[in-house]
């Protein structure tokens, strides 16, 4: 899985090919994180399984080891360094631009 890429598709096949994108054996985000959702009628909401589910809080996160927190962390901290770095590489290219 690679995360925190950001630009369009091409851009980010080319990175790819080119070996400039890192892959992470772990998710960036927690377990079902953007699995909630948001009902018109509030406390109504049946979350992904049309209210057949086992009492779970539909979008609560599954509680993470601290191993796992650690892990998550760093690839959402790594992810945004990448983002920073695209950013300023692209800061760079439309001020040489303007000169």
């Amino acid at each position: 899985m690679i995360v925190g890429v950001t630009g369009t598709v091409k851009d980010a096949i080319e990175k790819y090919k080119k070996g400039e994108l890192q892959s992470s054996s772990q998710a960036s985000v927690p377990g079902h994180f953007g699995t909630g959702g948001t009902s018109p009628t509030p406390g109504m909401n049946p979350g992904m399984g049309g209210g057949r589910g086992m009492g779970a809080t539909p979008g609560a996160p599954s509680p993470m080891t601290k191993e796992q927190q650690l892990q998550s962390l760093k690839n959402q901290a790594q992810a945004l360094s990448q983002q920073v770095d695209q950013i300023n590489k692209r800061i760079e290219e439309i001020e040489k631009k303007g000169k």
